[in-house]
């Protein structure tokens, strides 16, 4: 009697395997979302003000309050609007219920994931892509803000595909790729302030290809075609901020050195009541240095040897390679010092300030630990031989 035999051949096991981790890592979050009460703070802002953008079809200059006419915080540029804008779309389509806001940031938080790995991919291979994915979605101040409502995980979702639009771009010569990492530029700036970040990483990855490649025309077109498009689609909101408070941003970094914020809000209640606050801090309240840098390393990115080491060491081995690809990432990734500066009186917003670095962060400490892995396999039998 004949044997029939069946194989199953798995061709993307990388890829099913990562789908996996990323499904039980959403449904992690999910219970936690969906078993936590939305806090009072920004958690509550975020929320309660998209589910008034959503009830009355406007988008009001300064933050409307029950019981008052107004508080002296402009949304139109105190916070950027675009994180209003997307719960309020969902309000205004599906009915106001908080169970869109529980599930929002978590999904993003694996879509960022999902995104950090095809993105790699095309650009290194499947081992960096799954090993960038995974440590992405478990690094600890990925984790914590995947469960907070904040505007932290769009912020993330939107630095990833900026950059490394912007970077596969560069590498295929794909001018498309180019416009789509301008618009997400758009979109980083009107999530959070924090995408300054992006505009730095934009003008020192000029100089370097300026004075690598030493063609002028093609790269400054390249540039100034992403800048200009991220203003376009950020030119109505600027215009909003010129029009009501005479400045494109009231809280920009040194913003009121070049523009008069005067405007910006109303003028604070005079402060008839005093109350006890904390004089000694602790945790999360404590600055970085405070805290010390290898307790806040531990804090945002988990076990030094791993996350954080992997990332000096992958930091370190790049270095030695000429490759475009890898140090316009290396930029990026470096970029994140004058920002840890500037992050660093609390450690609990040092980690929130510093999240959209966390991708560039998973992509080098991938880097190393693929080095590592290919090492080993093409070292095998002499390990064998050292062990035995």
């Amino acid at each position: 009697m004949a044997e029939n035999k069946i194989i199953l051949e798995f061709k993307n096991i990388t890829t099913i395997a990562l789908l996996v981790i990323l499904a039980i890592s959403l449904a992690f979050e999910l219970q936690v979302t969906f078993s936590t009460p939305i806090s009072f703070g920004d958690e509550g802002y975020f929320t309660r003000i998209s589910q008034y953008i959503a009830e009355n079809k406007d988008l009001p200059a300064l933050v409307p309050v029950i019981g008052n006419d107004y508080t002296g915080r402009p949304t139109l540029t105190g916070r950027p609007i675009l994180w209003n804008l997307v719960q309020s779309s969902f309000f205004f389509v599906l009915g106001f219920n908080d169970w869109i806001t529980r599930f929002l940031t978590p999904f993003i938080t694996m879509m960022t994931g999902l995104v950090t790995f095809v993105l790699i991919k095309k650009l290194f291979n499947d081992k960096i892509a799954f090993i960038s994915a995974v440590v992405l979605v478990t690094i600890p101040s990925v984790v914590t803000h995947a469960v907070l409502f904040t505007v932290d995980a769009l912020l993330m979702f939107y630095f990833v595909l900026t950059v490394l639009f912007f970077v596969y771009g560069t590498q295929t010569g794909n001018k498309k790729y180019v416009w789509l990492s301008g618009l997400f530029l758009a979109f980083s700036f009107l999530t959070k302030n924090s995408a300054v970040g992006l505009y730095v990483f934009f003008f020192v990855a000029f100089l370097y290809e300026l004075i690598a490649n030493r063609n002028f025309k093609e790269t400054f077109t390249r540039y100034a075609t992403v800048i200009a498009i991220s203003l376009i689609f950020q030119g109505g909101n600027l215009l909003n901020s010129f029009y009501y408070f005479g400045t494109p941003s009231c809280t920009l970094p040194y913003i009121s050195l070049i523009f008069d914020t005067s405007k910006c809000g109303t003028p604070r209640p005079q402060e008839v009541y005093q109350f006890d606050i904390p004089t000694q801090q602790s945790g999360g309240d404590q600055s970085i240095y405070r805290m010390g840098l290898t307790n806040f390393l531990e804090f945002a990115y988990g076990n030094i040897w791993l996350v954080p080491l992997g990332l000096f060491a992958g930091i370190m081995t790049s270095f030695l390679t000429k490759d475009r690809t890898i140090t316009l990432l290396l930029i990026m990734v470096m970029t994140i010092i004058p920002f840890f500066h500037y992050s660093s009186p609390r450690a609990e917003d040092g980690a929130r300030y510093l999240l959209g670095w966390a991708p560039f962060v998973a992509i080098f400490v991938a880097v190393y630990f693929a080095k590592i892995y290919e090492f080993l396999k093409s070292h095998q039998k002499h390990i064998a031989l050292i062990v035995f």
